[in-house]
């Protein structure tokens, strides 16, 4: 837990006393908080070069390969999250939206999200 998260804490807890005639003031209210880090994430991105190169890696002429391309393709495509991947199902395929192909994908926190192929 960092420093943010304890002073909310801590103001959420004084707020709840002095509703209840415990204390008289937040005291917590003055205190400046920490700036808020970035919401960016912290993984570097690959590069279009490291992309090809790893699309490339698979053996095209075998079944492995061409399954493996496959997986490659769909999670740098959609930038989806491994978890996500794993739990695709040939149902979650769709012919829908005027013929155009697109997977349903489950993602974190029980969204659903359509991505057209």
């Amino acid at each position: 837990m960092n420093i943010r998260h304890r002073l909310s804490a801590l103001s959420s807890l004084f707020e709840y006393l002095c509703e209840k005639n415990t204390v008289t003031h937040n005291s917590v209210k003055g205190v400046k908080r920490p700036a808020v880090e970035s919401y960016e994430g912290k993984t570097p991105a690959i590069g279009d070069h490291q992309a090809r190169e790893l699309l490339d890696s698979p053996n095209g002429n075998s079944l492995k390969g061409k399954r493996d391309r496959a997986i490659l393709v769909t999670l740098l495509y959609h930038a989806l999250r491994r978890d996500e991947l794993c739990r695709l199902k040939v149902k979650d395929f769709k012919q829908e939206r005027r013929g155009v192909p697109h997977l349903k994908i489950s993602g974190k926190g029980g969204k659903l999200a359509m991505y057209h192929i």
